[in-house]
């Protein structure tokens, strides 16, 4: 069982939104896909990442297999390749993965109007666990208050992401 990959989730969101959604065209990916996800170094894991529901805590942080349920390439949410993802959850009893490729599923087809609601954000990033010159222990960091719109106008709710035009009780 994975996790789901809230930068994967969010990044298909900003697909949707910029209407990089392909309706039609079949699916598949291979190893040439996701070579190419990775770039030409071999080493854009966090392009690789965005591209994938889920997350296998388990699997090397390197490693390909890290990353699963792809539904996107070449920076193109792929209709099919959610339908896809969604099927094959369903088969490995992974239901966060399902329900989110449902979701992204009705938002393309259902499409609502974005006026007033927040952005989505997520994102990736590294951290050591003690820095030469810092006490073992220590975190710097930016905070935020659950429910209160900062002067960016980005709101931070409690809980896992509520789907796009819901809202999660405080």
């Amino acid at each position: 069982m994975t996790d789901l990959n809230l930068v994967g989730e969010s990044y298909a969101h900003s697909l949707i939104a910029a209407g990089k959604v392909d309706r039609t065209s079949a699916w598949s990916f291979d190893a040439a896909d996701g070579n190419a996800l990775l770039g030409k170094n071999g080493d854009d894991r966090e392009n690789y990442s965005r591209h994938q529901l889920s997350l296998d805590r388990s699997a090397n942080d390197k490693a390909k297999a890290r990353y699963k349920f792809p539904f996107a390439k070449a920076n193109w949410l792929y209709r099919s390749g959610l339908i896809a993802a969604k099927q094959r959850a369903a088969q490995q009893g992974d239901s966060a993965i399902e329900k989110v490729a449902g979701q992204l599923i009705d938002l393309i087809d259902k499409p609502k109007s974005t006026a007033g609601r927040p952005e989505r954000k997520a994102f990736v990033f590294e951290y050591k666990f003690v820095e030469e010159g810092r006490a073992p222990g220590t975190f710097e960091g930016y905070g935020s208050v659950f429910n209160n719109e900062d002067d960016g106008g980005d709101l931070i709710r409690r809980g896992d992401p509520a789907p796009l035009g819901q809202e999660h009780d405080a």
